[in-house]
């Protein structure tokens, strides 16, 4: 694959690859680092982002929630809801990602 076919060019495409919105791919850039990449230093400016950096950033993400989940210490008698369910509202769907996965 050439640099430029493993390029994403826009929070259209990056979200198109990622299967979130495109807000949502702008949540996870400002809170978890999604590794976006700008034209110029500003805010405003054309994105862009490589197919084989979103991937390492999404398996490193995966496997620190799966870390962290496996360190949790759970009560006994405590309830065990999944963490899709125990979400607080507007939270940011990596758990969701970590529970199904992504294509």
């Amino acid at each position: 694959m050439t640099a430029r076919e493993d390029r994403l060019e826009s929070w259209k495409e990056i979200s198109a690859y990622l299967h979130r919105t495109t807000r949502t791919c702008q949540k996870w850039e400002a809170e978890y680092g999604l590794p976006i990449h700008r034209l110029r230093d500003s805010p405003k400016s054309r994105v862009y982002a490589y197919k084989a950096e979103l991937d390492d950033w999404l398996e490193r993400v995966l496997r620190e929630t799966e870390e962290q989940e496996a360190a949790a210490v759970v009560r006994p008698g405590a309830s065990r809801r999944p963490v899709a369910a125990a979400r607080k509202p507007g939270g940011s769907g990596l758990d969701v990602v970590a529970r199904r996965g992504y294509e």
